[in-house]
């Protein structure tokens, strides 16, 4: 019997003639397995979780003491959620297939009441958007949030089961539209046209990876930015952001106020900024400098 050289345990690519040798051939060694992408993504995750966290404090501390008589308050709230998420992703990352499908129903029907309850006495209106959900003291739920997990769930479920009738359009749309567009109403009802877009989004990805038919798909982008444009200009307060986007600088202090500063920061900061903790813009310039800007 012949034995080739990488047949044995201690062969190596690393050992052969023109390959790269010691570290450099682990690491080719490394990235050539079939958890490379896993550990990459996990990697990435993390830095960008730490990085976070970082400009969080960075940006958060002047108006974190202003409030609440401590830079960190706002920074350790941040690392509290990350405390309780990390363990819940890691469990979520372990369940089985079925248990995530069994999940799926239940997290709509769960998310749609949630959202139904933000028209109730429980529903908290936020710069603008009535889409909070308040229980008591500092806890506050947004619900909409967990739509989006809710809806890429339960999608995929229904289109794994229906994947032998997907050719046929009316199985493909029924009943995923309708109970997506029942989503989107709540969402939109309750004015929040960002979180509306992402939905949009997902629904329209998760239609064009399950291979809906180019024409209908046409269709389906077109009513859909119909919706939006409809929203986006019967509201006075959305209109002006989007005709203001242009010329921020014709209303500095009123509908191009962010802009206007967002134009300032990096004027200021360049390519590579001023150093962390250095910002000028978060000594109250910036409204909701550490979260939405």
């Amino acid at each position: 019997m012949t034995v080739r050289a990488t047949d044995r345990p201690d062969a190596s690519p690393g050992g052969r003639e023109g390959s790269p040798p010691g570290w450099l051939a682990e690491l080719v060694r490394s990235l050539d397995r079939p958890l490379t992408s896993y550990h990459l993504v996990l990697g990435v995750s993390g830095m960008l979780l730490a990085l976070g966290l970082v400009m969080v404090l960075s940006a958060s501390s002047v108006y974190s003491l202003d409030k609440y008589g401590s830079p960190y308050a706002i920074a350790i709230r941040q690392v509290v959620w990350v405390a309780a998420g990390l363990p819940l992703a890691f469990v979520a990352s372990r369940l089985p297939q079925g248990v995530l499908r069994a999940l799926a129903y239940p997290a709509l029907i769960l998310t749609c009441g949630l959202l139904a309850a933000t028209f109730t006495p429980l529903g908290r209106e936020i710069n603008g958007n009535r889409n909070w959900l308040s229980f008591g003291g500092p806890f506050m739920i947004q619900p909409s949030e967990a739509a989006k997990l809710a809806l890429v769930l339960w999608g995929a479920d229904l289109f794994a089961r229906k994947e032998k009738l997907l050719g046929e359009w009316k199985h493909l749309l029924v009943p995923f539209v309708p109970v997506c567009s029942l989503v989107l109403a709540l969402v939109l009802g309750q004015g929040d046209l960002g979180t509306s877009l992402v939905l949009f989004s997902l629904v329209l990805v998760m239609l064009f990876v399950v291979g809906m038919p180019m024409r209908f798909f046409g269709l389906f982008v077109a009513a859909v930015g119909a919706i939006v444009t409809f929203f986006a200009v019967s509201a006075d307060h959305r209109l002006a952001r989007l005709t203001n986007f242009l010329d921020p600088f014709h209303d500095p202090l009123g509908t191009g106020y962010q802009a206007v500063h967002s134009r300032y920061a990096l004027g200021t900061g360049g390519w590579w900024g001023i150093g962390i903790g250095n910002s000028r813009e978060k000594w109250g310039t910036l409204p909701e400098a550490h979260t939405d800007f």
